[in-house]
């Protein structure tokens, strides 16, 4: 994978559905894959990166009952990583982006 784009895993709880369907979209948007209901894996550019926190931060307003986590991974060196009900093809990147 190259240094420009990195993995990563985003995980939310989010009350509200409007804004839930919200970050969904622009997500997805981004190129994003959903893995769960509230769990996303892809890859982002630091550009990116920086676009969605932003995005994340002005649509929840500071309510302290929605959280999103925004994790920086490498599941296909991280020796730890166990799928269960998923394949290893649901975290494989093609030569045009994510599968």
């Amino acid at each position: 994978m190259g240094a420009l784009r990195k993995e990563f895993l985003i995980v939310y709880d989010i009350e509200d559905n409007k804004i839930r369907k919200k970050l969904f979209d622009r997500f997805k948007d981004f190129g994003m894959n959903p893995i769960q209901k509230s769990v996303f894996w892809g890859l982002l550019n630091k550009a990116e990166r920086q676009c969605l926190e932003r995005e994340i931060e002005i649509l929840l307003n500071k309510k302290n009952t929605d959280k999103v986590l925004i994790i920086e991974i490498d599941i296909q060196k991280n020796i730890n990583t166990f799928f269960i009900g998923h394949s290893e093809n649901d975290f494989k990147v093609s030569s045009h982006g994510i599968i």
